[in-house]
């Protein structure tokens, strides 16, 4: 049985040359049919009235992201599964987790991935991951998280960009230990449809976690 993992450690994760290429050209093609009128067109696009370019990068890191972290579990003795490369019509963008472990063996936490990169950083002033938590208009959706169980992982990931062929694992927490710490974003139009975690608040929980340990 693979051991529940709670960890605040910088872990690098690399492609080779010939993984980032084959990965890279199945992320290209998955984004460019997100640009029509997909998932990603409806949803941000439309809803949240985004810039089509960014749309095309954040969906470009975010599924890169999962990649790295399918690569970086199946190290860790985890199954490989390869993410969801589904392309959703209309506004049915998927909320469920990126890589659901639990479908194949019923011991292994299903995993959702967070990704930021280096705009992020610029933006915020450090390390931020967000979670969709509601939507006024009804049209969007909900981070499955949100509703269970407690014991899912959430693996934080820090790229400098989309096109890096390294990453960053940050931290990788169950969402019992994390979710009663999120917080607003910056931009005040999203505080009711959006929760983030900064990396800031992870490194005041690891030293929760030592002080535990050492009591134990």
């Amino acid at each position: 049985m693979i051991k529940k993992i709670r960890e605040i450690e910088d872990r690098k994760v690399m492609f080779t040359d010939t993984e980032h290429k084959i990965i890279n050209s199945e992320i290209e093609k998955f984004v460019k049919a997100l640009s029509g009128k997909m998932q990603s067109h409806d949803h941000y696009e439309v809803e949240r009235d985004a810039m089509p370019d960014k749309v095309v990068k954040d969906n470009f890191l975010g599924k890169k992201a999962e990649f790295f972290v399918a690569k970086y579990l199946c190290e860790r003795g985890f199954p490989y599964v390869k993410p969801d490369m589904e392309i959703r019509v209309g506004s049915a963008k998927g909320w469920d987790c990126d890589l659901p472990y639990n479908q194949f063996d019923a011991i292994l936490p299903n995993v959702h991935v967070k990704a930021c990169n280096r705009g992020t950083i610029d933006f915020v002033g450090g390390e931020s991951w967000t979670f969709q938590f509601a939507n006024k208009s009804g049209l969007g959706g909900r981070d499955s998280i949100f509703d269970g169980p407690d014991d899912d992982l959430v693996v934080f990931v820090f790229m400098e960009t989309q096109e890096s062929n390294t990453c960053t694992i940050k931290a990788i927490l169950p969402w019992s230990e994390f979710k009663k710490y999120l917080e607003r974003p910056i931009k005040k139009a999203f505080w009711d449809i959006k929760k983030c975690f900064n990396y800031s608040t992870a490194k005041i929980l690891e030293d929760k976690f030592r002080e535990e340990k050492i009591s134990e």
